[in-house]
């Protein structure tokens, strides 16, 4: 299993209330039997799960389309291997100092990283410090208390360390990254959002149409 990640908090951003967004992957309930036989979820470890998909839901401008963007940029930093000059969407969103912190695993390890992101003179992002913690997994770790399992543990600082090779617009993240035997693709899909695309086949199964709306017997496109 690759790196994944659990939870993502975003702090000083614009738009969104208290300027915080937050996302957490895992499971919150106990997972049952026809859960993981209909792979509803992935298992992680212990009695961690991982949501095999999420739904945003709300109105118009929302935020739901900002949310798969900042979404879309974390993944690329933190599990693809990025840096933040090739991320579209996060510097449109705070004006000083944005504040990323992530919990994300591995085989048998959990990390901790909290990033200080800010701009320079010529609006480019760039990483200020950062504070990374690293915990081996065992059968202790559990939902009460996960997000203490890294309070004792002495912080790796990005201030520290000798940077002389690692680029400004680089997470110290990808030094984990970097021992990995392959790079993960991310795929933005976001774009489609905003578009309306029409279904092409001549016939649309009923099965589906009755799920839309029970009234209608049958769609067809006629030529």
């Amino acid at each position: 299993m690759g790196m994944k990640l659990l939870k993502t908090k975003l702090s000083n951003l614009e738009i969104f209330e208290n300027g915080v967004f937050e996302l957490d992957f895992i499971n919150e309930k106990r997972v049952s039997n026809s859960e993981k036989i209909s792979n509803i979820v992935f298992p992680l470890f212990n009695n961690f799960y991982d949501l095999n998909s999420i739904a945003l839901v709300g109105i118009n401008a929302s935020g739901k389309t900002v949310s798969l963007k900042l979404i879309s940029d974390i993944l690329n930093i933190y599990i693809a291997n990025y840096g933040l000059s090739s991320t579209r969407n996060l510097q449109y969103f705070f004006k000083n100092e944005l504040e990323i912190t992530n919990i994300l695993m591995d085989d048998n390890k959990l990390y901790k990283i909290k990033s200080y992101i800010k701009k320079n003179e010529e609006n480019k992002m760039y990483f200020y410090e950062e504070e990374l913690k690293e915990v081996n997994i065992t059968t202790q770790i559990n939902h009460v208390n996960l997000s203490k399992i890294f309070d004792n543990i002495k912080p790796t600082l990005r201030s520290e360390l000798k940077t002389e090779f690692l680029k400004r617009d680089d997470s110290i993240f990808s030094a984990i990254l970097n021992q990995k035997d392959k790079r993960v693709g991310i795929f933005d899909l976001s774009f489609f959002t905003n578009k309306n695309i029409p279904v092409l086949h001549k016939f649309v199964e009923l099965d589906f149409v009755r799920y839309l709306d029970p009234s209608i017997k049958k769609l067809e496109i006629l030529s």
